[in-house]
């Protein structure tokens, strides 16, 4: 219990406020069976324990009642990160936010059995989770991944390049509305056209999907880029011409004989594109850039798509038919 506290006067809902504000948590781990807050109704220390950021809450899995109470309690957790980091990196680290969780490869099962119990309680508006390479946790993260049933939008950040295959990405853009990944390698050409389809035919579960930071996107001058081939096998081609003596390449817009429209948009000085196919959106950074950035978006009405279309700095591009 908090001294400062009157738990014969005050309403219910100020004085677990009022409680979580005192940071309860920083205590929790330490509440003995005797100690006056556990006399309250399993409900009220539900209540409480939803105020609480989640690695806060868990603290209360060292108390046998306060454990129990914790796993069926249900609660909203707008913002959570998970970060794997080298032991060698900890001293770094800012503990302060409530709302990132780090550990080592060495704590990988206390981590996946934290990610288990959050994602089992909790609806998460945004989960990031951050790996440093191919490990136990990498391997078992994707044996848990069907267990995030209520996460509006999920990154997976690889801080150095994976190679992902087929089967993990479908398992992630079949389970998810909207999905980052970082530095992932190994999406293949055929795989994101069976997603791209997908979002068109009103078949895909996800609805927003973005590529990026990843080797072999964008390619060079001289390659066969994911990129472009991904454009190729959609009906798209992008034409490019290199300027001798200026030595770089600049757009002259796009081939198709599809029924799309096309634009450009400058941000922090990239080229970005923007193709529209009925609603759904492929935005791209431009591959003579060398930057990378690939992103599917599904427009579920009218106004949204018109919004993305006149957004500020939009300027059209023009669409040629395919030579025959």
């Amino acid at each position: 219990g908090d001294p400062g506290i009157d738990l014969t006067t005050k309403p219910i809902m100020e004085q677990m406020r009022q409680m979580a504000l005192n940071r309860l948590s920083a205590h929790i781990g330490d509440i003995q069976d005797d100690v006056p807050f556990l006399k309250l109704p399993n409900e009220v220390i539900s209540g409480i324990l939803s105020l609480l950021p989640p690695k806060d809450r868990l603290n209360a899995r060292v108390n046998k009642r306060l454990n129990a109470v914790e796993a069926e309690s249900k609660y909203f957790v707008k913002e959570l990160n998970i970060v794997e980091v080298e032991f060698d990196r900890l001293e770094f680290i800012d503990v302060s936010r409530p709302q990132d969780i780090y550990f080592t490869e060495d704590e990988a099962c206390s981590a996946l059995d934290f990610v288990k119990r959050i994602v089992h309680n909790a609806s998460i508006g945004s989960l990031t989770v951050s790996l440093e390479a191919w490990g136990s946790l990498y391997r078992e993260f994707y044996n848990i991944v069907k267990e995030f049933k209520n996460i509006g939008h999920l990154t997976v950040n690889f801080e150095k390049e994976l190679f992902m295959s087929d089967s993990h990405f479908l398992l992630l853009v079949d389970s998810f509305e909207e999905l980052c990944l970082n530095r992932a390698r190994g999406v293949t050409v055929d795989v994101l056209h069976k997603v791209y389809k997908n979002m068109v035919e009103g078949y895909a579960t996800i609805r927003k999907f973005e590529l990026s930071k990843t080797r072999g996107l964008g390619g060079d001058d001289a390659g066969s880029p994911l990129l472009l081939s991904f454009l190729t096998e959609i009906g798209i081609q992008f034409q490019r011409v290199f300027v001798a003596n200026a030595n770089f390449l600049v757009s002259l817009g796009f081939l198709s004989n599809r029924d799309i429209e096309a634009f450009k948009k400058i941000v922090n000085g990239i080229d970005r594109y923007h193709i529209f196919d009925g609603n759904v959106e492929i935005a791209f950074t431009a591959p003579y850039h060398g930057q990378d950035l690939l992103i599917l978006k599904l427009h579920e009405s009218e106004e949204s798509l018109e919004e993305a279309k006149n957004e500020q700095g939009m300027t059209r591009v023009r669409v040629d038919p395919l030579p025959l």
